[in-house]
């Protein structure tokens, strides 16, 4: 009877806890993020309930997860073809300066490409001093950088000759800290020709008028007197 009771006592705590630590062990795992255990099944029948509301919870968490996978993917291939087709450029920066993301317009216009600043400079591409300003501006503040006239224009030349950008940016949030920027480079160069020919053209135009009036104001002097 001794014996027995020492086996028991010895048996029976094991045979309850062992089930109860792989539980625990598979509650951890589905804690840290794996989804694709296998919880395990239990002999105990008064564990049974909790094995299989753990099953039940994990099934959950990865219809859900699957689901979200599929509505993020969706959602940035969303938006990898809108920032794909913009004609003007696009850059999205990280927070240390480096090139996430840029378009074949900031490509073609700047020879902008993702990297970082190190690996840009070995490939001797530089980021246009206006767009890193912005950048810069809008990192520090966390606030857009929108100009409103066209006097605030970047002047760059390119393999496109002489062009006018106006370089709008907005910062990156995520969990209410700023992680990058987003700058757009709005090609303003027709609007600056415009802008160039109306100027001319009212400086033609008081050019022209001035002679003619300059001499009724003498004429009218000599009626007068």
């Amino acid at each position: 009877a001794v014996l027995f009771a020492v086996w028991l006592a010895y048996s029976l705590p094991r045979a309850l806890v062992r089930p109860v630590e792989e539980l625990s062990r598979a509650a951890h795992r589905i804690g840290e993020g794996d989804l694709e255990l296998v919880v395990p099944s239990t002999e105990v029948r008064e564990l049974a309930p909790l094995a299989d509301a753990f099953r039940a919870m994990l099934e959950r968490l990865r219809a859900y997860r699957a689901s979200s996978l599929g509505e993020l993917l969706a959602a940035k291939d969303l938006a990898n073809s809108t920032v794909t087709c913009l004609l003007d450029p696009v850059i999205v920066f990280g927070a240390a300066g480096e090139v996430l993301l840029a378009n074949a317009a900031a490509e073609r216009a700047f020879r902008l490409q993702p990297g970082t600043p190190e690996e840009l400079r070995s490939l001797e591409v530089e980021v246009p001093e206006a767009i890193a300003s912005a950048r810069d501006l809008v990192i520090a503040r966390s606030a857009p950088a929108l100009p409103q006239t066209l006097s605030e224009a970047m002047r760059w030349v390119g393999p496109d000759g002489e062009r006018h950008y106006l370089v709008r940016a907005a910062p990156l949030r995520a969990d209410d800290e700023v992680t990058g920027a987003v700058v757009l480079a709005q090609d303003v160069t027709r609007f600056r020709r415009i802008d160039a020919l109306k100027s001319d053209m009212v400086a033609t135009v008081s050019h022209q008028f001035k002679t003619p009036l300059t001499s009724l104001r003498m004429a009218t002097h000599l009626l007068l007197e």
